[in-house]
């Protein structure tokens, strides 16, 4: 299949103006084609080239758990293991926050994300793990942990 075959399949069913798509033809382990089409976010009308990062959003939220509780059946951690213990930095303000709070969403951690301003001003730029923390370090918890449930991140 030569790259003008998959640029007209592309073409035919990908608005150049619209939501995109990264492709990649690998044979044999080899990668014998790769191309970025249309957009990866229409609001900023940021076109997808091969370096594109694609923000994925909820969408890891699964695929972190699955490699967590991997861990935990490797025995390299525990659900009730406090998350100072592996992020001695994370803001938890006092409270013993689990990784099973973390993952059933039940930690209080403030979500910075619904903070006023968040996407007009600070969305788009580029964060650290680090800076990313100092935005809701801050922030004081919407709830003990265990307490409740929140799942809008």
């Amino acid at each position: 299949m030569t790259s003008n075959v998959i640029d007209e399949i592309i073409h035919m069913r990908v608005p150049a103006d619209g939501p995109g798509v990264a492709v990649a033809v690998i044979r044999d382990g080899e990668t014998i084609y790769k191309s970025g089409y249309g957009f990866a976010n229409l609001e900023w009308r940021q076109p997808i080239g091969l370096d594109t990062l694609f923000g994925l959003g909820s969408v890891t939220k699964p695929f972190t758990a699955q490699a967590v509780m991997l861990m935990v059946q490797q025995g390299k951690l525990r659900l009730d293991d406090e998350i100072t213990q592996y992020l001695p930095d994370a803001p938890a303000h006092d409270r013993q926050i689990t990784i099973a709070h973390l993952l059933t969403h039940t930690s209080g951690i403030a979500n910075f994300v619904t903070q006023p301003g968040f996407w007009p001003n600070t969305a788009r730029e580029e964060r650290t793990p680090t800076e990313v923390t100092a935005l809701f370090a801050g922030l004081a918890p919407d709830f003990e942990p265990g307490e409740n449930y929140r799942s809008d991140f």
